[in-house]
């Protein structure tokens, strides 16, 4: 058992010790305040302190540039309101790509200084690959944009982009003016998009990969992802943070977007740690969604994109 104390005086003039007791397995620390200039039956009047409960917060920030809109104001916002956020604890979700993830993490550690993230890409494998029915599924075959009539199109939509709105004018650009890239390659847009899932290659990845790196994907990848298979959860804590382990991340079967669960245990002052589990599902798209991955279990349209959801928890 440890006991201490520290005398307190108050502008009213009152005159209160604190004590701290406990110190044991079974009896953790926890503040005593004693009044006294409060008699009880004659003992001083003291109470016990009320630990506040760790408050804990998710935030999904929606923060991959061309990909989802204003992300740039969103970010600058996010990036003021940082050292204003009152939880113990925060979990950012779909902040990518990595550079922005971790520009996010420098601006927040004078307030959030324990901070818990990794780094994957697309060759990390997902945590448990099976589907729905405690089966893996069948996988694809053959990448995105594959055969003759397909590989043209890409190619075409990606000399397009890289002659008149890349910012390097060669493979190594970005393609950052979604206006130019349809005022300047829109038929060549709409010849792709006549091949459902090389559009759609195209339309996601070029979001976080240059014309070349977007060429690479969609003609090489089975399961391509933007921004390089890049996780986009950030855990900050005022609190130490312990990761369970030393690639505690739970890699969920997700297409075209890493969705990840980043687990790690919070110390308290005075209490036990707990578990933080840093994870997010994505609405579920609604209508006529088409779905191009592989874990939809039969399904079209958004009961495909619900049913890979039910593999995040």
């Amino acid at each position: 058992m440890i006991v201490t104390h520290l005398d307190l005086i108050d502008l009213r003039q009152k005159t209160h010790t604190l004590y701290v007791i406990g110190g044991t397995d079974s009896a953790p620390l926890e503040p005593l305040l004693c009044d006294e200039t409060r008699a009880e039956g004659g003992f001083t009047h003291c109470e016990r302190g009320h630990e506040a409960a760790p408050s804990v917060e998710l935030f999904a920030t929606g923060l991959a540039a061309d990909v989802f809109p204003y992300a740039t104001a969103r970010q600058e916002k996010l990036e003021s309101e940082l050292a204003s956020f009152g939880s113990d604890v925060v979990c950012l979700q779909e902040l990518w790509g990595a550079n922005r993830r971790q520009h996010v993490a420098d601006l927040a550690r004078d307030v959030y200084r324990y901070q818990v993230a990794f780094d994957n890409d697309m060759t990390t494998p997902f945590t448990d690959p099976n589907g729905l029915g405690g089966t893996p599924p069948t996988p694809r075959t053959e990448p995105y944009c594959a055969g003759d009539a397909e590989l043209a199109a890409m190619n075409a939509v990606l000399d397009c982009l890289r002659d008149h709105c890349s910012t390097t004018g060669d493979e190594s650009g970005l393609v950052p003016d979604s206006a130019c890239a349809l005022g300047k390659c829109g038929p060549e847009y709409k010849t792709a998009a006549t091949f459902f899932d090389c559009g759609q290659c195209l339309a996601v990845i070029l979001a976080g990969a240059t014309i070349g790196g977007a060429r690479a994907t969609c003609s090489t990848e089975l399961n391509p992802m933007v921004f390089g298979g890049a996780s986009g959860a950030l855990l900050l804590s005022k609190l130490p943070l312990d990761p369970v382990s030393e690639k505690d991340d739970f890699i969920a079967p997700s297409t075209f977007f890493r969705r990840d669960i980043v687990h790690a245990l919070a110390r308290t002052p005075t209490g036990p740690s707990f578990d933080v589990y840093c994870g997010y599902s994505p609405q579920v798209p609604t209508g006529a969604a088409l779905y191009f991955g592989v874990y939809g279990e039969g399904a079209n349209n958004a009961d495909a994109w619900r049913n890979e959801r039910k593999l995040y928890f």
